[in-house]
């Protein structure tokens, strides 16, 4: 969720999926951008990722900062706003440990290619690579996306 509706503060998020066939124990996860790293605070929810499992990870663990997602029931954590997905521009990283010196898990760029159509929607990043805005409504502000369950296929 680059540019969620309302305030961005809080609300940004990126959901990460485990495709491997074992879970995945993601303490020590890191999310960065082109000039600052953080680590992902998992408070008392497990950072054990499943088989097939999705993880939410957000500016605000606190549903009512965040728009409504909920940590407990999505499973995730919280990066903080240190780290901030620009609108118009950038690429976040998710890594193993300290981006700068960790193992790169994923990484994900976009551009002003995007423009408006993702203003309150999700970036859906489906199984075949595909780009398209959300269009499930969620949370209580006016937002659109499926954090914690299965994005659809984009068109």
């Amino acid at each position: 969720m680059i540019n969620p509706a309302s305030t961005d503060t809080g609300r940004e998020w990126i959901e990460v999926v485990n495709r491997t066939s074992h879970a995945l124990d993601l303490s020590g996860l890191h999310v960065a951008d082109a000039t600052n790293d953080a680590p992902i605070d998992f408070g008392s929810l497990s950072p054990v990722l499943g088989v097939g499992a999705r993880a939410v990870l957000i500016q605000s663990g606190d549903s009512a900062k965040n728009g409504g997602i909920n940590l407990t029931a999505t499973g995730g954590g919280s990066f903080g706003t240190r780290v901030s997905l620009n609108n118009d521009a950038d690429t976040i990283s998710v890594c193993g440990g300290a981006c700068a010196t960790g193992i790169l898990i994923d990484r994900v760029t976009w551009d002003a290619t995007l423009q408006g159509d993702y203003d309150g929607h999700a970036l859906v990043i489906d199984d075949g690579g595909h780009r398209c805005p959300a269009s499930a409504p969620f949370g209580d502000a006016a937002s659109f996306g499926t954090p914690g369950t299965p994005n659809p296929t984009c068109p």
